[in-house]
């Protein structure tokens, strides 16, 4: 039944939409996709996934909770646009990253209890210890995870001083989220370059990358709210060396 009405759907988008430029994807191919997606929808229903739950994020939220209304309406979204997620998908450039297109539907319509994202381990969870460690001292500023902190964070010559949570700190300097290497392909700040940040939130993620393109590069950063432009030139303050 989910299947036939996900088809209708599909269909039903391809002939109110024949202004769309896009060519149309491969009937057989995208219907294969949506039965394995259905069919995995149903798998991972019985599967009840343990220390899966970020209680930093959703504090004061039980580990267990289920939010249906949401959850229905990730679902609800993706029946209404079943043929241009098919198409997105499309245009990823390797099997891994649709496998993971995949992976962030299901856990969108599913969530916590039953779909385990890749990235989840206890490994990269652990970077959250090594962030807490850095941290020297609290700020009067708060915001919705609590007080920001100063932390310090080893650099290649100097220390780095980070205005923020464990987490800003955790995915520029631990995860390295801005970093990508797979199958020949490098994406990085580099010696030189010069790099735009469009939301620069505590400025922590500018740090890095000033660190990273050096005195011959330079930084370019964006946000448009006046406190945190405030913060960002506090953070400038505390590391003189990358300031300029």
């Amino acid at each position: 039944m989910l299947r036939s009405l996900l088809k209708e759907i599909a269909a039903r988008g391809s002939a109110t939409r024949d202004h769309d430029p896009s060519p149309a994807p491969d009937a057989a191919f995208q219907a294969r996709w949506i039965d394995g997606l259905v069919l995995r929808v149903f798998q991972l229903m019985h599967t009840f996934e343990q220390d899966n739950f970020d209680p930093e994020r959703y504090r004061n939220v039980p580990s267990n909770a289920f939010f249906a209304e949401r959850h229905a309406g990730y679902l609800s979204f993706l029946l209404n646009n079943i043929e241009r997620f098919f198409r997105s998908r499309q245009l990823l450039e390797d099997e891994p990253s649709r496998a993971l297109y995949d992976e962030l539907i299901l856990f969108r319509i599913l969530g916590h209890l039953h779909v385990r994202l890749p990235f989840n381990t206890p490994e990269n969870r652990a970077h959250l210890a090594t962030a807490e460690s850095w941290r020297v001292e609290d700020t009067d500023d708060v915001g919705p995870f609590g007080p920001l902190s100063i932390f310090v964070v080893p650099g290649k010559e100097k220390d780095l001083l980070v205005k923020g949570w464990k987490e800003n700190v955790t995915w520029t300097f631990l995860y390295r989220q801005y970093y990508f290497e797979r199958n020949g392909v490098k994406i990085r700040p580099q010696t030189g370059d010069h790099v735009i940040d469009a939301g620069g939130c505590f400025g922590d993620t500018a740090l890095g990358f000033a660190h990273a393109v050096g005195e011959q590069g330079h930084v370019y950063i964006f946000d448009p709210l006046p406190k945190h432009c405030a913060i960002m030139r506090q953070v400038q303050v505390l590391n003189p060396a990358l300031a300029p």
